[in-house]
């Protein structure tokens, strides 16, 4: 503890308030430390000399204990104060909703059913008109489906449309809930409400399932090839063959403690386990490059991971 001084308010002065723990001028300080007696004392005579008035005098200026960086943490207050409101401001000017889903494959090989799933966000959000943009935007954050069919293989349900353009993250859920056109409804801040109102499950059509991939070296990502939803047994052999595929909506959980997992259920990680080269690619091709010329499939890390 640390003992400071400054001016009296005028209620303070008329002895009618003082903060707790001050001592005035001319008055008591014995329960001060030695040194801030000392400070305080000297600091009223200062002050005060030529005052004629006594109980002005007295009640001028006060001693106050002040925690150590009280200030700093004044002025940090004040910044976090501002930086939360300017935050609320804005999403209340540009609202979002954030949609978890799981993408579930059932598949069976010889007769034995085999179940891969994975929990994917999206987040759908206003913004601003400036410059002409559009009125919505949206992001997503999770990675490929991965179905393990044993001795057989794996298969990988990418993040990234195949035959059906509206089976990307930002758009399948739409399609799933029957919206018109598979797209956000306008205007934004009624689509955004109706977001907010999908729970369930939904059965996806096997035409209409993101970009499916097997490896026939799961160490060497140029050995990718496409597969067909409705012919597995062509990429794993005779008796595979994939029967359902589902999205069921999740609990999102309450922003921000969401971005962090805190909340909601939690979005699927783990392909690079799988995929031992996927980390070094950081965000450039399957050959390594930066354009998808010469790229297997055209694909791409993103097509794997996002956020």
């Amino acid at each position: 503890m640390r003992y400071g001084w400054r001016k009296a308010s005028a209620s303070e002065r008329r002895g009618k308030l003082r903060p707790a723990g001050s001592k005035a001028c001319g008055g008591v300080v014995a329960a001060f430390p030695v040194r801030a007696q000392a400070m305080c004392r000297a600091h009223c005579i200062a002050t005060h000399q030529n005052s004629r008035n006594f109980r002005y005098r007295r009640w001028r200026a006060i001693c106050v204990p002040v925690q150590v960086g009280a200030r700093g943490m004044k002025w940090l207050g004040i910044l976090v104060a501002v930086i939360v409101g300017a935050v609320v401001i804005y999403r209340m000017a540009f609202p979002s909703v954030t949609v978890r889903y799981r993408l579930t494959l059932e598949a069976q090989v010889d007769g034995e059913p085999k179940t891969g799933s994975g929990v994917i966000e999206v987040t759908y959000a206003k913004q601003s008109r400036f410059a002409g943009q559009k009125p919505g935007i949206e992001t997503s954050r999770g990675e490929a489906v991965v179905l393990d069919l044993g001795p057989r293989g794996t298969l990988f349900a990418l993040l990234k449309a195949d035959t059906d353009g509206r089976s990307v993250p930002e758009t399948i859920v739409l399609r799933a809930f029957n919206f018109p056109g598979g797209v956000l409804p306008g205007p934004i801040d009624e689509g955004l409400r109706q977001l907010q109102l999908l729970s369930g499950k939904r059965e996806l059509p096997l035409t209409s399932l993101p970009f499916l991939v097997r490896f026939r070296d799961l160490n060497d990502p140029k050995t990718v090839e496409r597969v067909d939803p409705l012919q597995l047994g062509k990429s794993f052999g005779a008796g595979a063959r994939l029967i359902r595929a589902t999205l069921e909506i999740v609990p999102a959980g309450i922003w921000p403690l969401n971005s962090f997992g805190v909340t909601g259920e939690p979005i699927t990680r783990g392909v690079d386990q799988r995929l031992p080269w996927l980390k070094a690619l950081k965000g450039k091709y399957l050959h390594g490059g930066d354009s998808a010329r010469g790229a297997p499939l055209g694909l791409d890390s993103g097509d794997f991971v996002r956020g």
